[in-house]
Formats: C-alpha cells, structure tokens, sequence
C-alpha cells in the first residue's frame, strides 16, 4: 500500500520564502533495485517519467556531477547533484528550468530510499523551493497544489517501473 506525506513549511530568510513539499511511498522491489534507477541510473530518468522527454549527462559538469533534461512545462533544464550517498541511498540536486518563473529562486529535489524487508522500499522525495516573498501569498496553494501532483505522479511511475522493469505508459 502506498503511503503519502504532506508537509508544506515555510520559512522567511533574507526576503525569500521557503516551500517545501515531502512524499513517500512503498515501493515492492528491493532497496538496492530502485536505488539504482535513483542513483547508478539518475541521467536515465526520461525512460520512467513521463514528464522528462529527454535526459542524458550533463556535459558541462564533471562525470556524474549531473544531468541535463528536456521537462514538459520547463524546457530545457540543469539538474546539478550537490548530495549522493551511495551508502545512505540518498541524493540530492538543484533544478534550472530556462522556463522557471522569475520568483522562483531556487528549487531542490532530493531522494532517499530505504529498505522495507528484503523485497520492499520505502522512497521518500522532498522538493523545496525558494520563492520571492509576495508570491507565497499569491501561489502558495496552486503551487503546492501542482508539485503534489507531480510529486505522485513521479513516484507512482517509480513505483511501476521497479516493480515491472517497464515504463507505465
């Protein structure tokens, strides 16, 4: 059964809001197997989510540093790691879409996977994004509204393709 979190926070430093988003899920496949789509495979995220047309390495950055992406609503995007603990399954990058709203400062997304019995997972994704103070007002709702869509969505897919070997079409 698939178990779902939501926890919305919000912080004002230095003039920018911090929106943070958490969702979990239990996974039937082993921790090791879908820590390696996460993390061995993490420029291959286009061959499981849907909303990710491309991805490949992302040439300008040092070997596994990160990838770059073509993201239906983003475009181009730059999804730079700044945390990977193979030891912890635990990752962590930085999200630059040439689409981003200018009051969208910064976005980070980060994934841990732990282990649930010998053939099971649980995966948890956080997404937090820094945003200019008057729009937290104005967007909070239908932005915390879409990023949990998203966030299901993106796990649901994870999910499908751990436990099948394929993509949910």
């Amino acid at each position: 059964m698939r178990l779902m979190q939501l926890c919305l926070g919000w912080a004002n430093r230095k003039g920018i809001i911090n929106m943070e988003l958490t969702r979990q899920t239990t996974i039937n496949a082993s921790a090791d197997k879908v820590w390696k789509i996460l993390g061995a495979d993490f420029n291959n995220i286009s061959e499981w989510a849907s909303f990710v047309l491309e991805s490949k390495a992302d040439p300008d950055l040092p070997d596994g540093g990160g990838r770059v992406c073509q993201v239906a609503g983003f475009g181009a995007t730059t999804e730079s790691l700044y945390e990977f603990d193979d030891q912890r399954r635990k990752l962590g990058f930085t999200f630059v879409g040439k689409k981003n709203p200018f009051f969208m400062k910064e976005i980070k997304n980060g994934w841990q996977v732990e282990p649930k019995g010998e053939d099971q997972a649980v995966v948890h994704t956080d997404i937090q994004v820094k945003l200019m103070p008057v729009f937290k007002q104005l967007l909070s709702g239908p932005m915390s509204k879409m990023m949990g869509k998203r966030a299901e969505k993106i796990l649901s897919e994870l999910k499908y393709f751990s436990e099948n070997g394929k993509a949910l079409v």
